[in-house]
Parts: structure tokens; sequence; C-alpha cells
């Protein structure tokens, strides 16, 4: 498996990517319709990129704990040592 650098990473990030992570850093636990709502995009384009921080180990994907049928994001550790760089 080949390994890649946390700087790597940051360099292929877009606006919308770093506005998310800031955003889950600040509001952690946030369901994917706040982010959409919050961010004003499609949900086709929202989707791609939780996917696409999801891929890359930036946020992480749970079970609400105060509703189990509901799904929340939150930033991960490597998300906030990527904030950190920026």
């Amino acid at each position: 498996m080949e390994s890649v650098s946390l700087n790597e990473i940051a360099n292929g990030l877009n606006v919308l990517s770093w506005d998310v992570l800031e955003y889950l850093n600040n509001h952690p636990s946030q369901s994917y319709s706040a982010i959409r709502v919050k961010f004003g995009f499609s949900q086709e384009k929202i989707s791609k990129e939780m996917a696409r921080l999801e891929g890359a180990v930036l946020v992480k994907v749970e079970r609400d704990p105060n509703d189990n049928r509901s799904m929340v994001y939150n930033i991960t550790r490597y998300g906030r040592s990527i904030l950190k760089m920026k």
C-alpha cells in the first residue's frame, strides 16, 4: 500500500474541502443535511465531497448517539492535522 503524506493530501484539497473541515472542527457531529444546508451546494456535490474527505480519512461517519437511525460526520485527528497546515 502506498503511503501519502499529509502535505500531498493538503495540496489536493479544494476550497470546499477546507471549509467543511473547518466547519466540522468547530461544530462536531453534523448530519449530512446540516452540512448541505450550511454550504448550499447540490446533494451530488456535497455527497462527492464528503466521500472524498472520508476516503482521505479526514472525516468519519458515525451513528448519531442521540438518534441511532441517523449518521453524523466528525473530523478525524488527520483532519485536524491538515487544518494546522493551512
